[in-house]
């Protein structure tokens, strides 16, 4: 799919959904796909990308991240609260009733009612905005990246990010800050080679 269909796809699907944010995405999207150009099942990984920047080989190896922290989309709990979501339809979280969110989706409803949208469906959306939450942490899709930065076979630079929440299709939003890691990798790459005097002969030998 282009990046003018996937942009027009989420236009129509959502209208509130800002423009830019459309355009943003389906850029992401798109390219996504090839940025993963290796997998290797026998090693824990869940994705890789190999690719030359910089003057380096560049390495993106994506991780599960089964023990990120996800405080910062709320807590189960048993003791209702206001902005309490029912958590009566679980089965992984049976025991527990309600989802307090980490931030209040209502603090959005002056926002969306700005935008246009009516009253009733301002709340509703808010109101999906807290279920959104409480899904996404009952089962949460985690990953951690770690970017190296290469020169004849010796790492010298790497950048890593844990804790990356990604719902996208082929690890889109994780493929985007595995670009920026790659930044700092090849920084730290660069600072290497600086300290070290060296050329490129020494510096591989």
């Amino acid at each position: 799919m282009s990046v003018g269909t996937i942009y027009r796809n989420r236009r129509k699907a959502d209208r509130w959904e800002p423009a830019s944010t459309a355009l943003t995405v389906a850029r992401m999207l798109d390219a996504a796909p090839a940025f993963w150009n290796e997998w290797r099942a026998d090693c824990g990984e869940v994705e890789a990308a190999e690719w030359r920047e910089g003057g380096y080989q560049l390495r993106a190896v994506v991780y599960d991240d089964p023990d990120a922290d996800l405080s910062w989309l709320g807590e189960f709990t048993d003791t209702w609260e206001p902005g309490a979501v029912s958590n009566a339809d679980s089965t992984t979280w049976h025991a527990l009733k309600w989802f307090i969110p980490a931030n209040d989706p209502h603090e959005n409803y002056p926002y969306f009612r700005r935008a246009g949208m009516g009253r009733a469906e301002a709340r509703q959306r808010c109101h999906d905005l807290a279920r959104q939450a409480m899904l996404t942490a009952r089962e949460p899709e985690v990953y951690g990246v770690t970017v190296t930065a290469s020169l004849g076979g010796r790492v010298l630079g790497e950048a890593s990010c844990w804790g990356i929440h990604d719902e996208y299709p082929h690890l889109a939003y994780v493929a985007e800050v595995a670009r920026e890691c790659a930044a700092d990798a090849i920084c730290e790459a660069d600072a290497t080679l600086a300290r070290r005097l060296g050329t490129a002969r020494e510096v591989i030998a």
